[in-house]
């Protein structure tokens, strides 16, 4: 064999060796960016095996995949930080307030249901002013102490201020039918009858009397 054809074989393994050293060169270099074989990126670009690490370390938090991965979206930060970024609540749209029906009061379905019992009107329309409570529960309850007692002794015929000046005398506060304290009736057929005039005459001049004090004058 001639020394040339020899020379061109040496050249050809040379240039042979050289490339394949190259291509070890540029497998090794791709690894350290975590592309190709010997990368942990299995051939991801840097900027997908961020992301990847994003949510990786956004679910270890106890996040799920698609909460991780729409806050890497969101957030201004490329790596994860511990919180996470979500979607604001969408304003409300449509024509504004609606208003709503407010339905009866309670008073309203009070009496409503009182009078269902069998009660009037009134006597149901006292109950809601004396129950303590707001809702009917089949108890009616009765009209205060006074205002009973007053009802009482104007059904047995007397005057208002005599009923209230017999409430603010009388011990109890139930009516049993006597009036206390002496109403101007009372003084004036008391004085009428002192004066020597007999229970009839006396009640006939009370009654023609224009005023309500015994004067001596029998009318």
């Amino acid at each position: 064999m001639s020394w040339k054809k020899t020379g061109w074989i040496v050249g050809a393994a040379s240039a042979v060796a050289a490339v394949v050293a190259f291509a070890a060169n540029v497998t090794t270099v791709a690894g350290w960016f975590g592309v190709g074989p010997e990368g942990d990126g299995g051939g991801e670009s840097p900027a997908t095996s961020v992301a990847a690490k994003y949510v990786a370390d956004c679910e270890a938090d106890g996040y799920s995949r698609e909460q991780c991965e729409r806050s890497r979206d969101l957030d201004p930060s490329s790596a994860w930080t511990g919180e996470l970024y979500e979607d604001e609540e969408p304003e409300p749209t449509g024509g504004g307030e609606t208003s709503e029906d407010p339905g009866p009061s309670e008073y309203d379905v009070y009496l409503e249901e009182c009078q269902y019992f069998g009660y009037t009107q009134d006597e149901c329309a006292t109950s809601w002013d004396s129950d303590p409570g707001t809702t009917w529960t089949g108890q009616l309850y009765p009209l205060s102490e006074q205002d009973a007692y007053m009802l009482d002794c104007q059904n047995a015929g007397y005057a208002w201020e005599d009923c209230d000046t017999s409430w603010r005398n009388d011990p109890s506060n139930v009516w049993t039918g006597q009036l206390y304290g002496p109403s101007e009736q009372e003084v004036y057929l008391e004085d009428c009858q002192n004066a020597g005039y007999n229970q009839d005459a006396c009640d006939t001049s009370w009654y023609n009397d224009p005023g309500n004090v015994w004067t001596g004058q029998l009318y």
